[in-house]
């Protein structure tokens, strides 16, 4: 898809019969998921591994 001022979309799928609807509507799916994965980065250090390399989770 290009918009009006030339910019692309891609999109892999193999739902050959997908409308733009649809699309849209996934398009905003995305949108959501990547502001709260951001969300939880920032605001909750999850960026940062929960585990210690040189630690042995169990013993």
């Amino acid at each position: 898809m290009v918009t009006p001022d030339r910019d692309r979309d891609y999109w892999a799928t193999n739902d050959l019969k997908m409308t733009a609807l649809t699309r849209i509507r996934f398009t905003g799916y995305a949108w959501s998921i990547e502001t709260d994965h951001r969300g939880i980065k920032q605001y909750c250090g999850a960026e940062y591994a929960q585990s210690d390399p040189r630690r042995p989770c169990a013993t």
